[in-house]
């Protein structure tokens, strides 16, 4: 069977299995890229925790998700029989929903500690301007604008750009650091639960 990372690249008609494809995998990779991120801000995030909920959403958006697959260059590898080639004519859900799928695939291939560290490298190159542009543009379910303090989406920036900080940390030490951290919240929150 090949890995899902590569079914991650296929579409419903390329692959033979339809079980296999990006667009199932994009359901897991939705639920996982909230996970990772809303333990990745818990456990990094010092103060403004009552903004999480907010700033998880934000920041798995099909815009934002669209950014960082066009970033990376993911559409290009997309086994693309009935989708555009130019993918400056590809819609965003489209980007998103395979960069959900590549964390699907990812955590199917690995681990939750290896996906929550790829996701933090994805978001903490994100430039300083697609962060901010992601929080200053949230709307709510209703359509209004939801309004975040520019303090405390300075910080946010901050503090996801500390994600991969090479000069900071080498990578290593930043993924055994959020590993250990989200592993102690994980726990915490389990035995809390369990009484």
């Amino acid at each position: 069977r090949p890995s899902y990372i590569q079914s991650s690249f296929c579409t419903r008609d390329d692959n033979g299995n339809v079980f296999i494809n990006y667009e199932r995998l994009e359901k897991l990779g939705d639920s996982v890229l909230g996970y990772c991120l809303a333990t990745l801000l818990s456990v990094t995030f010092t103060e403004c925790q009552s903004y999480i909920p907010t700033i998880t959403r934000a920041l798995a958006r099909n815009d934002v998700l669209a950014r960082i697959n066009r970033r990376f260059n993911m559409y290009s590898f997309l086994k693309q029989k009935c989708l555009p080639k130019d993918i400056e004519d590809v819609n965003e859900k489209i980007l998103a929903d395979h960069v959900e799928a590549w964390i699907g695939a990812k955590y199917m291939d690995s681990n939750i500690n290896e996906v929550r560290a790829c996701i933090a490298h994805l978001f903490s190159s994100c430039s300083k301007e697609d962060l901010r542009e992601s929080l200053t543009s949230l709307h709510s379910e209703n359509g209004t604008l939801v309004s975040i303090p520019e303090e405390v989406i300075k910080y946010v920036v901050s503090v996801i750009h500390s994600w991969s900080n090479g000069s900071t940390f080498n990578q290593m030490e930043v993924e055994s650091y959020i590993k250990n951290k989200c592993d102690d919240f994980a726990s915490d929150i389990l035995s809390k639960s369990v009484k």
